[in-house]
């Protein structure tokens, strides 16, 4: 019985010391208005496992209520993206799901620049709107979901990015890295150990 506390004793530190799996979880940039250039917002990604290499990925925009909205054409979203993952495959517009109405939306593996969904990829997964954008209202909140799958090979990443395009004309451009949260392995490793313990009484 000893040795079997033993076995247990070493999972337990190995689960507590193991790094976590990347991706999964909702991770939220708060209270964010690129030093005041931006409508002040709220942006929260969800990454969703479907198992294997496929995952959904929902990005929320909620504007804050008390947000200035320039009411001359400049406050409309025109392109948003998100990487958690070092290379992407087959993203295309069946990707997107869902997004929000009233215009059209594009959706390709990009970058975000001042003309909105650019560049090579490189893992983001980026959504255009048709014509100038997507108007905002304070208070608004604007969702897209969007089905991906990784390539093969790809990794996930240590910290998720999340961009967003209001004004191509002056780049007012969201583009920050959010931290993936790690488990509270200090707690699970706690938890192991006196359960370890009770264990141990009830058999001695």
């Amino acid at each position: 019985m000893k040795k079997l506390l033993v076995v247990l004793g070493l999972a337990v530190l190995a689960m507590a010391f193991t790094p976590a799996a990347k991706a999964d979880g909702v991770y939220t940039l708060p209270n964010f208005n690129c030093g005041g250039d931006c409508p002040l917002a709220t942006y929260t990604a969800t990454i969703q496992s479907n198992g294997g290499s496929s995952y959904t990925v929902t990005l929320v925009i909620q504007i804050a209520p008390n947000a200035v909205i320039v009411q001359n054409g400049t406050d409309r979203i025109l392109s948003v993206n998100v990487k958690f993952a070092s290379d992407l495959a087959g993203v295309n517009n069946g990707s997107l799901t869902s997004g929000p109405g009233g215009v059209t939306w594009t959706t390709l593996e990009a970058s975000i620049n001042n003309g909105g969904c650019a560049g090579s990829g490189g893992g983001f997964v980026c959504s255009q709107a048709s014509g100038t954008g997507l108007p905002i209202v304070a208070g608004g909140t604007y969702t897209w979901v969007r089905n991906v799958t990784l390539a093969d090979g790809a990794t996930l990443t240590n910290a998720i990015h999340i961009g967003a395009n209001y004004d191509p004309a002056t780049g007012r451009i969201v583009s920050q890295e959010v931290e993936v949260p790690e488990p509270s392995t200090l707690v699970l490793f706690g938890a192991g150990l006196a359960a370890l313990a009770a264990l141990r009484r009830r058999l001695t």
